[in-house]
């Protein structure tokens, strides 16, 4: 086969740059808001109203298991769909999620924050696979490897989250209660600017993809490489739910909200910095060897601070969960970089992903249940460093189908 002509090969790394600084910025900018701002959501939804922790908790389990579902579903509901559109389109119910939650100040209706919730989880779907199969796709055209260039994504994703952590922090703990509204009004805001910049994302050409079947979709998820894959998602995902559910309540009752941000902070701060790191670490040690020590380091940093709660021991933890949070999704999309043709990618990267929102979904609503039956958190924090050491020693299996195709 002829080699492609210099300037074709300079025209198409330039391209998949453009593209994948333009995803890079949207999605700061809606991780500074829409993505930001479900740090805050527990306690607001507690603000303004007399809801239960377990009640307040279905909201977040409902974007999480709506995701889960459309995962799969959207490959199927938006075939037809190029990357490009799904994303854009995606990612407007991620600035509606903010102007519901705004509105909802003023008509304090669980079916509004449901149905919310819902809407977005579908977004959210396809926001993700929009975005992550762009990236795959402009990384092919700039002949890059796939653990960098996912991993700059997840980067700028993180890097907004912290931002939003931080400034949605300080509006959160200066506005009067009254006012509340002005911190999903500030979300929305900045939440625009990640759609707007999307519009912007240059056009790849669109390959329709791979007629999907369920039998297919299940002849595909019963692969060694990709059960393990998920279940290492789901493992994952559990930490991101753990935060989202627990964290933020646990933090306010024990020092009070103004510490929410302080202590919350370390989380997407370490998913910033590594976020790029381990996908250059996945690429250079290969897949399994990045997910195992990720898995361990985060079992040995819970088990610490189940040991011994202060917030010390919180903060670590907060970090050590956001470490995980960012290896884990950057190295399964590589994954499906790595091991599915383009025309399989939406089914392989929907099968994996399937089970992230799973994930969310039962860990926010498994650790306000586990904090209902223990005096402490500290037990909790032991559960799951025993679930994340058992995914260490799993990870490893996966480099055994490392050539696998999916």
């Amino acid at each position: 086969m002829p080699k492609p002509h210099a300037s074709a090969v300079c025209s198409d790394t330039r391209l998949a740059r453009r593209v994948i600084w333009t995803l890079t910025a949207a999605h700061l900018f809606l991780f500074f808001g829409a993505g930001a701002q479900q740090q805050f959501l527990m306690s607001y939804l507690g603000d303004l109203t007399g809801w239960s922790s377990a009640l307040r908790s279905t909201v977040i389990a409902a974007v999480y298991s709506s995701m889960m579902v459309f995962r799969i579903a959207n490959v199927w509901l938006l075939r037809r769909w190029p990357d490009r559109r799904q994303m854009i389109v995606g990612s407007l119910t991620y600035t509606g999620f903010c102007v519901v939650m705004a509105v909802f100040f003023f008509h304090r209706q669980y079916a509004l924050a449901l149905g919310a919730a819902l809407v977005w989880g579908w977004g959210g779907a396809a926001l993700w696979a929009g975005s992550s199969l762009q990236v795959l796709t402009a990384t092919d055209r700039g002949r890059s490897q796939y653990g960098s260039t996912i991993g700059a994504l997840y980067t700028a994703t993180h890097l907004g989250f912290s931002l939003g952590v931080v400034g949605l922090g300080w509006v959160y703990a200066l506005v009067p209660k009254e006012s509340l509204y002005l911190l999903y009004v500030a979300a929305a805001g900045v939440s625009l600017l990640g759609n707007l910049v999307l519009l912007t994302t240059p056009r790849l050409d669109h390959v329709e993809p791979e007629h999907p079947s369920l039998a297919g979709l299940l002849a595909l998820m019963t692969k060694a490489k990709a059960f393990i894959s998920g279940f290492l998602q789901f493992a994952a995902a559990l930490s991101f739910g753990l935060m989202l559910g627990s964290f933020g309540d646990v933090i306010k009752v024990s020092y009070g909200k103004g510490w929410i941000w302080l202590l919350a902070a370390p989380y997407p701060l370490a998913r910033l910095a590594w976020g790029w790191g381990s996908g250059v670490l996945s690429d250079r040690l290969g897949r399994a060897w990045a997910l195992a020590a990720s898995f361990l380091f985060v079992a040995a940093s819970l088990a610490g601070c189940g040991i011994r709660s202060s917030p010390a021991t919180i903060g670590v933890a907060s970090a050590a969960l956001g470490l995980l949070s960012s290896t884990v999704p950057v190295v399964a999309s590589a994954i499906v970089g790595d091991s599915a043709d383009r025309t399989r990618r939406p089914l392989a990267y929907g099968s994996l992903f399937v089970y992230h929102g799973a994930g969310v979904g039962l860990a926010t609503l498994a650790g306000a249940s586990l904090r209902s039956h223990f005096e402490t958190f500290q037990p909790v924090f032991l559960i799951f460093a025993a679930v994340f050491a058992v995914c260490g020693i799993v990870s490893v299996l996966l480099h055994r189908w490392a050539e696998q195709r999916l």
